[in-house]
């Protein structure tokens, strides 16, 4: 159970996000990312894709990334070190970020 909140503290929601969740990224610079998570009134999934390209060059083993939404018309930030891409997202649209998520290489 993770308690997902804004910046200043106005909760969102109570979420459990399920292991199915993904992020595709492909040679093409497109990604493709489906959230699932459930509450208890329901199981929810919150679909995304778009283009993604290098915001910086890699410093330490950690490349910047920066993520546009053809979907929602915004943006967001990640990072990749080693096999693990981590984002920052707004769940709740209201133009913050106000979670992160980690996402690590299936084989």
């Amino acid at each position: 159970m993770v308690t997902i909140s804004n910046p200043d503290g106005k909760v969102i929601g109570l979420y459990r996000f399920d292991a199915a969740t993904t992020l595709d990224l492909d040679a093409l610079q497109t990604f493709s990312m489906q959230l699932r998570f459930s509450d208890d009134k329901g199981d929810y999934g919150l679909p995304d894709e778009g283009e993604f390209k290098g915001a910086g060059p890699e410093a330490d083993g950690v490349l910047p990334l920066t993520f546009s939404s053809t979907l929602y018309d915004d943006s967001f930030t990640g990072v990749v070190v080693g096999d693990i891409v981590a984002i920052k997202y707004d769940i709740d649209g209201d133009g913050q970020a106000d979670t992160s998520f980690g996402f690590r290489r299936a084989d």
